[in-house]
C-alpha cells in the first residue's frame, strides 16, 4: 500500500456508532493531551505520535446505526464526500487515504443479520481493505447483553476470519479484544 500512495500517517476506522463516538480513541488526539499512558504503556505514545489527526477524525465509514453490510452500499454514503455510486467503505479510503484501518463491526449485526449473512458482509469489508492495500486491523466488539450468546458467537466470526486472514495472506491482521 505505500508504494501505492497509501499515507503511513494515517489509519480509519469503520464500524457502527461504537466506532464513531469521541471516546473511541479520540482522547489520543486532544491538545494539549487529557490522557495518561502511565508508566507501564509509555511506550505506545510513539504510536499515538505517529497516527496523530486520525484518532479524533469523524471517519466516512463509522456511522451510528451501521451495521456491515451498510458499509459496502452507497445508501449511506455521504453525498458531501462520497462519488455517485461509492460504499462508504469505498469512500472514506478514497478520501482519507489510510495504510491501515480499524474495523469494529457487530454491535448492529446481531440485531439485523444472520451470522451466515454477518460472516460473508465481513469478509467482504476484508476483502476489500485488503483489495486497495490497507492493513486490516479486525476488533471484537462490546457484547450485547440482550444478545449474550448471538454477540460471543460473531466475536468468534471476527476471531476466525482475522485467524484466517493471517494464515491465507500472510497480511498482519490483529485481533483486538
Amino acid at each position: 500500500g505505500l508504494a501505492l500512495g497509501r499515507d503511513p500517517n494515517r489509519f480509519s476506522k469503520a464500524g457502527d456508532c461504537e466506532s464513531s463516538t469521541d471516546w473511541y480513541l479520540g482522547t489520543f488526539d486532544d491538545d494539549p493531551p487529557t490522557y495518561a499512558l502511565g508508566e507501564q504503556y509509555n511506550y505506545l505514545q510513539p504510536t499515538i505520535d505517529y497516527y496523530a489527526g486520525s484518532f479524533e477524525r469523524e471517519s466516512i465509514a463509522a456511522r451510528r446505526g451501521a451495521n456491515t453490510a451498510s458499509l459496502l452500499t452507497s445508501f449511506w454514503a455521504d453525498p458531501n464526500f462520497c462519488e455517485a455510486g461509492e460504499s462508504m467503505l469505498a469512500c472514506e479510503y478514497r478520501v482519507h487515504n489510510p495504510s491501515v484501518a480499524l474495523i469494529m463491526l457487530g454491535t448492529q449485526d446481531v440485531l439485523l443479520m444472520t451470522p451466515e449473512q454477518y460472516d460473508a458482509a465481513l469478509r467482504e469489508v476484508v476483502r476489500q481493505t485488503v483489495d486497495a492495500n490497507i492493513v486490516p486491523i479486525l476488533s471484537t466488539f462490546p457484547s450485547n447483553i440482550e444478545f449474550w450468546d448471538k454477540s460471543l458467537q460473531y466475536n468468534k466470526i471476527v476471531i476466525n476470519i482475522a485467524l484466517e486472514g493471517m494464515m491465507l495472506t500472510g497480511a498482519f491482521f490483529a485481533i483486538l479484544a
